[in-house]
């Protein structure tokens, strides 16, 4: 359950057909889709001081939501979320982290039956399907991945294969400039994006692999 979701059951309680939901600093210009009770819309920091200040200063505010239907090709593409977790690893200053990207914002997954898509209980709605955001997307997308080269490559230890993904990731988006930092809106940095974002294709045959064994991390340690 986020709180963008409990927000709009409070919205809801108070009598509200509707919400616009705007950024703090922290999440900037990044949107995230959710299952909200009522209708709602997501704006950016920016967009949503302008509506702020239009609601403060206007006797009559109205507003309308529109549904567009769904964008494909949005750029740039990939970003690095806002709420992705950033390095350095304090805990170990010689291994630098993250070690890389994969999708997790806005993921079209299966959803079960036993639950609402918002999460709470008192949404009586059942969906086969949800959208969804965090590492809880971005981890199948990684593991499926270290699967289909596990497949290819069945002799490969673990460490073969995060150097696969790694060595093969990308930092550069499709407008084939750096990758962005959702929440600032600037480039971002190897502690953002670690060694950039996985490339399944190139990481089944990347034509060089860095190996270690049990030895080097007892050595390390």
């Amino acid at each position: 359950i986020t709180p963008r979701v409990q927000k709009g059951q409070v919205v809801k309680r108070a009598g509200g057909i509707g919400m616009i939901l705007t950024n703090t600093a922290t999440n900037g210009e990044e949107l995230v889709a959710d299952s909200h009770l009522l209708p709602a819309v997501a704006v950016g920091e920016k967009e949503g001081k302008l509506i702020k200040q239009y609601a403060m200063t206007s006797k009559r505010a109205t507003a309308s939501l529109e549904i567009l239907g769904t964008r494909v090709g949005i750029k740039p593409s990939p970003v690095v979320a806002a709420f992705s977790s950033r390095g350095p690893n304090f805990l170990s200053l010689e291994i630098l982290k993250p070690d890389l990207l994969a999708p997790g914002v806005n993921i079209l997954a299966a959803w079960t039956g036993d639950m609402a898509p918002s999460g709470l209980s008192s949404d009586q709605r059942r969906v086969k399907f949800n959208i969804l955001s965090g590492t809880s997307m971005s981890c199948p997308h990684v593991s499926g991945v270290a699967a289909l080269i596990k497949s290819r490559h069945p002799d490969w230890s673990p460490a073969a294969i995060k150097s696969a993904l790694m060595t093969t990731a990308y930092v550069h988006d499709n407008t084939l400039k750096p990758l962005t930092d959702a929440s600032a809106a600037t480039p971002s940095s190897p502690y953002d994006h670690g060694a950039g974002h996985i490339d399944p294709l190139k990481a089944i045959d990347p034509g060089l692999v860095y190996d270690i064994g049990p030895q080097d991390y007892f050595e390390f340690l």
